[in-house]
């Protein structure tokens, strides 16, 4: 008799095989536990779905002022880089004065969609905060929309000389 196939049985293909019955009193041996795992998944996913706070996503759009159908009065990427490099920081820092807050509990993203006149400010913030991202959205509009008449003016008074 040979030492290493007496220690060590040999493995059959046919020992591997489990049949329909097997494999269903398996199941029925641990039903409890399929039971249990089923119900943690199922309650922990509601319980994350009435826990989490909802979110929303505020969008505002401002058209860029035109000098002729189709043709800015001053290019999309002037007013976005106005945007991004004057108008948002100052906006965020007195209304974070006015809040008396040490941050803002959301970010203001701007930009200007493919192929369009229009300025795109968008904010993803909780019910909650939405008096906030409001006037946030309110002064950068009301900052682009003063900038741009001051532009038109500039532009008309040329345009009549």
């Amino acid at each position: 008799m040979n030492p290493s196939t007496s220690r060590h049985p040999q493995h059959y293909s046919q020992d591997d095989e489990i049949s329909l019955i097997d494999l269903a009193k398996i199941l029925i041996k641990r039903w409890k536990a399929m039971v249990a795992v089923f119900f943690v998944v199922v309650f922990g996913g509601l319980a994350y779905t009435l826990l989490t706070e909802r979110s929303y996503e505020y969008v505002s759009i401002y058209q860029i002022a035109e000098e002729a159908p189709g043709r800015a009065l001053e290019t999309p990427n002037s007013v976005l880089a106005k945007a991004n490099n004057l108008y948002v920081g100052s906006e965020t820092r007195k209304l974070r004065e006015s809040a008396g807050l040490k941050g803002l509990p959301f970010q203001v993203a701007v930009a200007n969609p493919d192929d369009t006149l229009l300025i795109s400010l968008g904010s993803t913030a909780s019910e909650a905060n939405n008096e906030l991202v409001t006037r946030l959205h309110e002064a950068l509009l009301t900052r682009m929309a003063e900038e741009q008449a001051s532009r038109f003016e500039s532009h008309q008074a040329a345009l009549e000389q």
